[in-house]
């Protein structure tokens, strides 16, 4: 006989049985003896178990009075059992096929084998399991599972690797190795027994291998009493271990851009200091060209605190001077760049108006590891500094300086955007799509890095257990309440969203209006806005001489008195003629050799109802790239619409010609096919497209369809 297999239980009869059946279901009897430790279950286990050993040879029991937890159990059943492996076993998990002979041949064909460990999955198919590495982020040792919640075939997942530690929900280890290492330690309660014996395995010269081709369900903590002693167990584990384990070390560095806002960030700096107890992080405070005066008091606090002169990356502050403005872009740049050549793992880019809580830093951290795989930016949870029970960020788009009320909530992935006021970002991010984007130079420059990130694969987490204030404003004034803050806000909308300049336009003119201040200053900082887009000026505006030469350059003499209109008398009427005016001459101006942006025009048109003018731009498009399978698509969908079978049933055969993979066009087609009554031609083309990929949707269509086809003849 191999293996021991040792399964603790206290209650949850209905997983024991689920566990215990597939476990012979799947396993080659002869390769195991079952020995179940019930401690004082009262739910009809002992009757359950009692009834399998009298019918199954290869089990045994052990009853205790009351639960003496999974350490104790555990040992209980090593000391009866007479396999050459122990493997213990959760009474919440449900083996798979090859699960243990997987795990006997790893402990076998690999060199000093101390433990070997499973991949587990939650029920959903995400990643509960994949191995267990230590890092000091929340805690000096905090053991966590890697890739948790990730999909089970990422790839990083499916390696076999060393690691510190293996769960103990399904872990092999030699008998002859637990005894003389005295089996589990029984001062710790349900928490920390697995961990604390790869550690001493570790020690004493064996490896912890994790095997991905090992798999099995885990539902997780379902045990009664799982976190009882969670606090003691941290205290023991950290006890025994500090300073005799290797964690993972991450050097941090925080980027800080300052522009005559000393007093904020300074209190900034103050709060770092305070509230993040990680050791390995460096301060970068990058002067963007600040006044003499506000340069000089923040030298001099720097200097009186002592914080310039503490060791490298032991939360020194490192300050560095531009000289000139560079926008926050520019500036966070200077100070990225520095941080990776100094070896930083992870930049934390930071508002100097803010103030972080405790763990800000940590738990960031915390979900970036756990998430190695994609998360490339974690954004924090950003609250009103002086409304705190006021939230300008929670994951989703809100009123960014007013807030809205708070509410509890989870990590999760962002689709599109998180505001750069507070975001930890992994250094492959960098090195994947390059710094912040200097056109911008204030205002969506995080917009546009985000749409980057997400362009490339990486992922977004928003972590509400990061919680920052944030005031808002300390540079160039509130949103769209400062001339300054009018252009940039307004030009870099357009600069950002041009591929959508409908909705851009549509956006100005129900949003902005509605915040922008209507002083004259601001008014012109909104039209000098639109007008540096539609001539193409970006990055820096030298804020002294912004509306000196307001109504030079102008690339029309019309929009230009349409602007003037709207200044002497800022009504919604004459808002809506300027924008119409600057809209009309950017569709002039904008290139009509570019079809894929004809192609966006047309869809906008056809989802207005506007049929006629859609198939004029399709039809552009066509000429402009015959090959442009879309077009054709939609084309034919619309024909179809207005009743021209003929031309509908031309475009859609040129659409599959040229792309015959686009599920879409394989869709409508079938559907024109149907409808002209060629219901064969329509299966054919759906049954070859489906021997290619998987639809789900298209499948179920198909049952249907060979069902009732006679129907659609």
């Amino acid at each position: 006989m191999k293996v021991s297999i040792i399964i603790p239980v206290f209650n949850k009869l209905e997983y024991t049985k689920k566990c215990i059946d597939a476990l012979y279901r799947v396993t080659p009897k002869f390769l195991f003896e079952l020995i179940v430790v019930n401690n004082g279950s009262k739910d009809g286990t002992k009757e359950y178990l009692d009834s399998l050993s009298a019918k199954v040879e290869n089990v045994k029991v052990i009853h205790n009075m009351s639960n003496l937890g999974f350490a104790k159990a555990c040992n209980q059943g090593a000391r009866i059992a007479k396999g050459n492996y122990l493997l213990f076993l959760n009474n919440d998990t449900i083996p798979l096929e090859g699960w243990l002979e997987e795990l006997i041949k790893t402990a076998e064909e690999e060199e000093k084998v101390g433990v070997v460990g499973s991949k587990l999955l939650f029920p959903d198919g995400k990643i509960q399991h994949a191995g267990v590495e230590v890092c000091d982020y929340l805690l000096p040792i905090t053991p966590f599972h890697i890739y948790y919640r990730e999909p089970a075939d990422i790839p990083e997942a499916n390696i076999k690797k060393e690691y510190p530690a293996v769960t103990g929900a399904c872990m092999l280890t030699p008998k002859w190795l637990f005894d003389e290492l005295g089996g589990f330690d029984e001062g710790f309660l349900n928490g920390f027994e697995d961990v604390d014996y790869c550690f001493r395995v570790k020690e004493k010269g064996y490896r912890i291998i994790y095997n991905p081709k090992s798999v099995l369900y885990h539902f997780e903590s379902v045990t009664e009493g799982r976190f009882n002693a969670v606090k003691e167990n941290e205290e023991r584990l950290i006890r025994k271990w500090k300073g005799k384990v290797k964690v993972r070390g991450t050097k941090v560095s925080v980027v800080i851009v300052n522009y005559n806002s000393w007093k904020d960030t300074v209190h900034c700096i103050d709060s770092l200091v305070r509230n993040v107890e990680y050791a390995k992080t460096k301060i970068i405070v990058v002067d963007n060209g600040s006044k003499k005066e506000d340069l000089l008091n923040l030298k001099r606090w720097l200097e009186e605190k002592g914080f310039l002169k503490r060791s490298d990356f032991e939360k020194e502050v490192v300050l560095l001077e531009t000289g000139e403005n560079r926008g926050f872009a520019g500036g966070s740049n200077i100070g990225i760049r520095y941080a990776l050549e100094k070896g930083s793992e992870y930049i934390w880019l930071l508002n100097c108006d803010t103030e972080i809580e405790k763990k800000a830093l940590e738990n960031s951290l915390y979900i970036a590891e756990l998430k190695k795989n994609n998360a490339g930016i974690v954004a924090s949870k950003i609250y009103c500094f002086e409304k705190r029970d006021m939230v300008q960020f929670d994951g989703r788009s809100v009123p960014y300086y007013s807030g809205k009320k708070d509410r509890k909530d989870s990590p999760c992935y962002i689709e599109k955007y998180a505001p750069f006021c507070s975001v930890l970002i992994r250094r492959e991010v960098f090195e994947d799509v390059g710094l912040l984007n200097e056109e911008y130079f204030l205002y969506f420059e995080d917009n546009e890095f985000c749409k980057r990130v997400l362009e490339k694969g990486w992922k977004i987490i928003y972590n509400p257990y990061s919680k920052v204030y944030h005031k808002g404003g300390a540079t160039v004034g509130s949103w769209l309440r400062t001339p300054i803050s009018s252009y940039y806000a307004t030009r870099n909308l357009l600069l950002f969203y041009k591929e959508d300049i409908h909705g851009c336009f549509d956006a100005i003119r129900r949003d902005y209006w509605r915040d922008l201040k209507k002083t004259k200053d601001c008014l012109k900082g909104f039209v000098e806005g639109i007008k540096d887009f539609l001539v193409g000026k970006k990055g820096k505006v030298d804020e002294d001489v912004l509306h000196v030469d307001v109504w030079k350059g102008w690339p029309d003499e019309r929009l230009k008195e349409s602007a003037k209109g709207l200044l002497e008398n800022p009504t919604e009427e004459n808002l809506t003629r300027f924008l119409s005016m600057a809209q009309a001459y950017l569709m002039k101006d904008i290139s009509e050799e570019d079809p894929e942006y004809l192609y966006s025009q047309g869809e906008k048109l056809y989802r207005e109802g506007k049929t006629e003018e859609a198939i004029s731009v399709f039809e552009k498009v066509i000429r402009l790239n015959p090959k442009h399978a879309l077009a054709y698509n939609n084309l034919g969908a619309i024909y179809w619409q207005k009743g021209e079978k003929k031309k509908a049933l031309e475009c859609m055969i040129k659409a599959m010609e040229i792309d015959p993979e686009n599920p879409d066009i394989i869709w409508n087609s079938g559907q024109i096919l149907i409808g002209l009554g060629l219901v064969s031609d329509a299966r054919e083309i759906y049954e070859f497209y489906l021997k290619r990929h998987s639809d789900s949707e298209m499948e179920k269509f198909m049952k249907v369809f060979n069902k009732f086809s006679t129907s659609f003849c």
